[in-house]
């Protein structure tokens, strides 16, 4: 299929793409490349199309999407740091919100799109210790919850009026091999591979359900032909089902790293507004993509902690 990812230069669209073209699908990516990189990949390399653009340019959306012609288009791109968001709330609303309106107007006007994955996030509920369903209330606590809540508005209206498929996916809190964004996971990895054995964090008690990003890509996959059979839609979770701290994400970083580590508590990183649990269920899309995820907390982490410290070791080679 033809396929556009927006923010496939991202952390998750980089892992998305690479799947996309293992896959022999023909792939656009759109991204400013703010916090992506270009992807390095030989495979499928020539179904591979990279449009260097923003998605507050409603005009060059229309253009490219008018050239390439997608059939399905994953919408990944956002500001997705919480403490950026919170520092740059117009950027937030003008990129979350502006963009993804221009996202759905470009493909309500392009011919052959058939259906449109948004990328949302957990964020969008309250703040509360239950587990949360796509049927609970919202009530973001934040303004990049805000944004997604309100993109998940925009995406169903304007797919509706054009008769897209659509479904918005609500990720929970991702992690992973390549990250491009300074969350906790890999500012823990960059600390210890710098060889640190004080660690400089927030708060290690709030809780998260930490999904491994191969998962969600595997959950992305399956959602394509569910969606085209519009078998789903509104929103769904995607998520690992369980909880961890931030400490206990430490304390395993930590023992393969080898090294005893102690974490020293740096108010600049403390949030204004935390959540002490974050918890999604799960159960609908393990029925309507027949997913769940393979990689529990320990099994993800070693996976990205041998991922980077290849990487440091290339890095540290090559400027040798």
């Amino acid at each position: 299929m033809r396929i556009a990812v927006t923010g496939g230069a991202g952390f998750v669209g980089t892992h998305l793409v690479c799947a996309l073209l293992e896959r022999g699908h023909t792939v656009l990516v759109y991204d400013n490349l703010f916090t992506g990189r270009k992807l390095k990949t030989t495979v499928g390399i020539n179904n591979l199309q990279f449009e260097q653009a923003d998605v507050t340019d409603g005009r060059r959306l229309r253009i490219e999407f008018a050239a390439f012609r997608p059939e399905i288009i994953f919408h990944l791109a956002a500001l997705h740091y919480i403490p950026y968001c919170d520092q740059h709330p117009e950027e937030a609303l003008r990129v979350n919100l502006e963009g993804t309106l221009n996202l759905m107007l470009a493909a309500s006007e392009t011919r052959g799109v058939k259906a449109v994955l948004f990328a949302s996030s957990v964020a969008v509920y309250p703040p509360t210790d239950h587990c949360h369903a796509e049927s609970d209330p919202v009530g973001p606590c934040d303004i990049y919850g805000l944004t997604k809540w309100l993109g998940e508005q925009v995406v169903d209206h304007y797919a509706r009026e054009a008769h897209l498929a659509h479904l918005s996916l609500r990720f929970s809190n991702l992690y992973g091999p390549g990250e491009t964004n300074p969350h906790v996971i890999p500012a823990v990895l960059e600390q210890l591979l710098q060889g640190e054995d004080t660690l400089h964090l927030g708060r290690t008690d709030p809780c998260r359900d930490f999904l491994y990003v191969e998962d969600l890509v595997e959950a992305l996959l399956a959602a394509i032909p569910v969606v085209l059979r519009e078998e789903a839609h509104g929103a769904l979770n995607l998520g690992p089902g369980r909880e961890a701290s931030v400490a206990d994400a430490v304390r395993i970083l930590g023992e393969l790293s080898g090294r005893s580590v102690r974490v020293l508590q740096d108010e600049t990183r403390v949030r204004a507004v935390e959540r002490m649990h974050l918890r999604a269920d799960i159960a609908a899309a393990q029925r309507l993509l027949g997913w769940t995820p393979r990689h529990d907390l320990q099994a993800g982490l070693a996976k990205t902690f041998a991922a980077e410290s290849r990487e440091r070791i290339r890095g540290f080679a090559a400027g040798l």
